[in-house]
């Protein structure tokens, strides 16, 4: 187990790197000075999503946190912000001999890490945010003004009675405030991550179509060719001509494929993070308006499923078909409790 000092040490500095992090803001990290082919406007996605993450953390109170948290911090930080660095220092007269390629890798290099980064950094921001909120505080003051007006009105059993009930709407109010914050500080991972799998698609969209479209104007080349073409040839040499063709073909007709994957790929995982946001952000109305524990269980059961089952979208082949949620079942029971 760390020693306070070391705690303290590495609590200091993760304060140090989020203050250099907070100082980067993702449009000026373009770099437009550079001209059109060496700028780093299309890395402003990544370098943005990485920056709201430890942009959370420079706002939020970190004495609470682990020795292993607070490492762990700094480990995904001490990268991310020597990349920045690099894009912010980036020059032709470092990078003469390929500034292309090596401006395509830092890029590359700050996207492949925000996975590594949300799974470190996700689950502290959620800690934090709702550390901020002081929930519990708020929850321990209304009990203390419950127990005093227990006290201080034991001589008018009305009075008590009238306080009690306002103590305990203040103290039911707090915790659904809780409550609602909780699934607030979740929802928002799905629907960063549902924009990003959005904007990561396009580009792969006009990918399949223009390597379609390639992909069939050499086909109606090559046709349009062999007909005026081969009947001058001989066996051998149509058979020379045919193979580069049908190998140029063939690997247009795989690229236009398999960037038609990907960008479904990204669809799927985007229409399943909108799922699981709109399940979590709408969960707290259904609940609410359910009178009965069972009417409840329902509604978090589906909740569940919406988040942690596979859901089918239509954009990945062989999807398993999940049974319909039991919907008709859920306000039926609500109707019954309304009655």
């Amino acid at each position: 187990m760390a020693q306070l000092q070391q705690e303290n040490d590495v609590r200091a500095r993760v304060k140090s790197l989020l203050s250099e992090l907070a100082k980067f803001k993702a449009g000026d990290l373009a770099r437009k000075d550079l001209g059109s082919d060496l700028n780093f406007e299309s890395g402003v996605i990544f370098f943005s999503r990485i920056l709201r993450l430890f942009h959370a953390l420079n706002e939020a109170d970190l004495d609470d946190l682990s020795f292993q948290k607070l490492t762990q911090i700094e480990q995904v930080g001490r990268p991310a912000l020597d990349q920045l660095l690099q894009v912010q220092n980036f020059s032709l007269a470092k990078y003469a001999q390929s500034p292309i390629a090596m401006r395509n890798q830092i890029i590359d290099q700050i996207r492949d890490s925000y996975d590594g980064a949300f799974e470190v950094l996700a689950p502290i921001i959620a800690f934090t945010v709702r550390k901020g909120t002081d929930f519990e505080r708020l929850e321990d003051q209304a009990k203390d003004a419950l127990k005093k007006i227990d006290q201080d009105s034991q001589t008018n059993s009305e009075a008590l009675k009238k306080s009690r009930e306002a103590a305990e709407q203040a103290v039911e109010a707090v915790r659904k405030i809780a409550q609602e914050a909780g699934v607030s500080a979740h929802f928002v991972h799905f629907k960063q991550e549902a924009d990003s799998n959005v904007s990561d698609a396009k580009p792969w969209l006009g990918a399949t179509i223009l390597l379609a479209a390639v992909t069939m104007l050499s086909g109606v080349g090559f046709v349009i060719r062999a007909i005026y073409v081969l009947p001058i040839l001989t066996p051998s040499q149509s058979v020379q001509l045919a193979i580069p063709k049908i190998f140029i073909f063939s690997v247009l007709l795989s690229a236009a494929i398999w960037t038609g994957r990907t960008y479904r790929a990204h669809r799927h995982n985007a229409v399943v993070n909108r799922h699981r946001q709109n399940a979590l952000a709408t969960f707290q109305a259904f609940a609410s308006a359910a009178s009965d524990e069972a009417t409840k269980s329902a509604v978090l059961l589906q909740a569940t499923q919406c988040i942690f089952s596979p859901q089918p979208t239509g954009y990945i082949q062989g999807e398993p078909d999940t049974p319909a949620p039991p919907v008709l079942e859920i306000f039926r029971n609500l109707g019954k409790s309304g009655g």
